[in-house]
């Protein structure tokens, strides 16, 4: 997703890593603080992530930042020392309410309206899409909760409609074909993809404590929606782990470069191209299409909204196709059985 910066639209790469058309640039937030470093078109993501880490405890360092009490900054502060240990992307949250801190940081929380609320809210969907627009939102609303015990005014607040959801899924043995002309850690990374749907981010936060291959069994990393989840490895799901850790392929990883080994494979077989996310898209696609749970697939994903998830929902399931089928076998017995009239 492109989102607006002072050197253009921004797609972001990485989580904190942004590309516009002069090059990198590597974001770190803290408790309403931000840095920023430049970078060329083409450096490594590690050497990113080495001065994001620096940057993260420099700021640590620097202890938080100095705010008037009774502040929306003060409460803002207050409300992430509450939540810290409670949020599977604290980083997330507190980006989203830096939007706010810069709107209304310097006033007491209770000057802040619901028409300054809901003003900003759709100024910033003029520029942004519905999602991140509802993200800074909810952020919001935690805050209040939070510290108040209700989302008070933040719930009469306009909550933007998302578009329409469309079904992203490639067929699995098109998937396949193409993950066979890969090769080492990518090859690793996209083959446990294919198996467990995990997002890239939660991937690069596995550890070896994570997988238990004498079990069959993965631990999945927390996701969006904060929760763990415990998968079973069944048959080349249990391969595709055992050829991630003989591969090594345990550190963060960068989806463009993903991508482009996925587009090269997908020229040498002449069949259509696909991004890295339509794998897990097509996992969930397929677990739908022969009868899993609406709600179990949405806790393997990680979604928060079950609405999230029936994208993943076929048109017709083999569930109705079987359903149908028996149906009409039944009403074929009975019309042999009728009688004919004159």
């Amino acid at each position: 997703m492109a989102t607006p910066g002072a050197r253009g639209p921004r797609h972001r790469i990485a989580r904190g890593v942004y590309r516009d058309r002069y090059g990198l640039a590597a974001v770190v937030w803290l408790r309403g603080r931000s840095r920023e470093h430049r970078y060329p078109l083409g450096t490594e993501l590690q050497t990113i992530r080495d001065w994001q880490d620096e940057a993260r405890q420099a700021l640590e360092d620097d202890g938080p930042v100095p705010a008037a009490r009774e502040t929306f900054a003060a409460d803002v502060q207050r409300y992430t020392r509450l939540v810290r240990t409670r949020l599977a992307s604290i980083a997330d949250r507190e980006r989203d309410l830096a939007a706010w801190v810069a709107i209304a940081g310097d006033d007491r929380r209770a000057a802040l309206k619901l028409k300054t609320i809901n003003a900003t809210l759709q100024s910033w969907r003029r520029t942004l899409s519905a999602s991140t627009v509802n993200h800074r939102r909810d952020a919001l609303s935690h805050l209040y909760r939070v510290l108040d015990g209700a989302p008070g005014i933040v719930s009469q607040a306009v909550r933007f409609d998302l578009p329409p959801p469309v079904a992203r899924a490639v067929p699995l043995d098109r998937i396949d074909a193409v993950l066979d002309l890969l090769s080492g850690k990518t090859e690793a990374r996209l083959r446990l993809m294919r198996w467990t749907g995990m997002r890239p981010s939660q991937m690069g936060r596995l550890t070896k404590d994570d997988i238990d291959l004498a079990g069959a069994t993965i631990r999945l990393p927390r996701g969006k929606g904060g929760r763990e989840a415990q998968l079973p490895l069944v048959g080349p799901g249990l391969e595709a782990a055992r050829l991630f850790v003989a591969r090594g392929a345990w550190e963060p990883w960068s989806c463009p470069s993903a991508a482009k080994a996925i587009r090269r494979a997908c020229v040498a077989l002449d069949v259509p191209a696909f991004g890295v996310y339509q794998i897990r898209h097509s996992l969930a696609s397929a677990l739908r299409q022969t009868g899993a749970d609406l709600d179990d697939v949405r806790a393997l994903l990680g979604h928060t909204d079950s609405r999230t998830t029936l994208r993943y929902s076929p048109v017709v399931s083999s569930k109705v196709v079987a359903a149908l089928e028996r149906v009409a076998a039944a009403s074929g017995s009975r019309d042999r059985q009728m009688p004919l009239g004159d």
